[in-house]
């Protein structure tokens, strides 16, 4: 397909979209709802199959060793009716409204890295249908609904995100610099961008569908087996953060600096929670923390929690600081007699990671972005996750 017909078939998709809300009203499908999302998901699936290509939603492929891309909304098997010439098309849809704008742009970055690696996935990973053919073009696409405006403002404000993504000037409301610019030098590199507005307002709110294309094709594999151990290393760091945080532990700091004085990690003074709680309960939990990287790389790996930890040395230390600590504080009587609380440990750091990929997922996002977070945005971070 060229820039112009997927280009056409966006706005198509999402002047359907319009109409179907000015009929409902907008009703839950709008703002920042997950549904709001899935809404513009099904809509440029529709256009695509109607326009005689094949849509495999949430496209059922596994993780590579070397390759980022996890999953994606949908894959779009251009020209489907010629095996022998595969085109495909990689998309990810996001809804943002007013006030999300910030953690939505950090996902929308992250989603680029999603579209532009699949064709650098191992051939293994990707679905059996693809496995055997190489696609000989890969293109993406991300569009983004948004829900803007308010009460007090009769107009979208021109600093608004929409306005903002087609014009690339100045920085949009509710998005910090660094984003902004991260995601200007993303869509700069587009081959095509867009806005589609809806004709009639909903209520107080103006809706928008925002959109880019990309081709995926000149993306060096080094630059992407890099990309793939930073991204390991953040979700490595990001896992013992958020067990952290939900064990109620304070996160001074998260970084990925690779040496120098803030070199990389988390730093959590676990300690100073004493006389909150049982020293017992207190050890169990800060073995958690100290056990999920290593659980993170197990699930990534397959391999073994002896195998792995004898990769992850600082994880290993940090695991021998709680045995001591429980022996110096006499919780135990020697380090054999932690392995009860260690076991217990692993247990409940398996647990949360397993209840909560997608805010590992999203921190660790944040974290490739911003390289380093202090407390006060690990907290703010924390709190707006929580609240979605």
């Amino acid at each position: 397909m060229t820039n112009d017909e997927i280009a056409e078939v966006v706005t198509t998709a999402a002047s359907k979209l319009f109409e179907q809300f000015r009929y409902s009203n907008g009703f839950t499908s709008v703002g920042n709802s997950a549904l709001a999302e899935a809404t513009l998901v099904t809509y440029i699936a529709a256009e695509f199959i109607s326009s005689g290509h094949a849509v495999w939603p949430e496209s059922p492929f596994r993780t590579a060793q070397l390759g980022r891309t996890k999953r994606l909304d949908l894959l779009v098997q251009t020209r489907p009716w010629d095996l022998h010439s595969l085109d495909v098309l990689t998309f990810e849809g996001k809804a943002i409204s007013r006030g999300f704008e910030s953690a939505k742009v950090t996902e929308i970055i992250a989603d680029h890295a999603r579209i532009c690696d699949w064709r650098l996935l191992d051939p293994t990973g990707r679905p059996i249908f693809f496995s055997l053919e190489p696609p000989q073009s890969v293109m993406g696409v991300l569009a983004v609904l948004l829900t803007e405006n308010t009460i007090q403002e009769p107009e979208v404000p021109p600093e608004s995100l929409s306005y903002w993504w087609a014009s690339l000037s100045g920085n949009p409301l509710g998005v910090p610099q660094k984003k902004a610019e991260a995601l200007e030098r993303i869509l700069r590199s587009s081959m095509k961008r867009g806005v589609v507005r809806c004709p009639i307002p909903l209520g107080n709110a103006k809706l928008s569908v925002a959109y880019a294309i990309f081709s995926c094709q000149d993306v060096p594999p080094q630059q992407v087996a890099e990309a793939a151990e930073e991204e390991r290393t953040a979700e490595h760091e990001a896992a013992h953060a958020v067990v952290a945080l939900l064990c109620g532990f304070k996160v001074d700091r998260i970084a990925l600096h690779v040496s120098g004085e803030l070199r990389g990690g988390v730093y959590c003074d676990w300690k100073a929670s004493r006389g909150t709680t049982h020293d017992e309960d207190l050890l169990e939990r800060a073995f958690a923390v100290a056990y999920a990287g290593s659980i993170m790389e197990m699930n990534r790996s397959g391999k073994g929690i002896g195998e792995t930890l004898e990769e992850l040395p600082t994880d290993v230390d940090g695991i021998e600081d709680v045995r001591k600590t429980a022996v110096d504080w006499a919780v135990v009587s020697d380090l054999v007699e932690t392995a009860k609380l260690s076991e217990r440990g692993m247990q409940l750091a398996t647990a949360i990671i397993q209840a909560n990929e997608d805010l590992i997922a999203h921190l660790a996002d944040e974290l490739l972005l911003q390289r380093e977070l202090n407390q006060d945005s690990i907290e703010a971070w924390f709190e707006e996750y929580r609240n979605r």
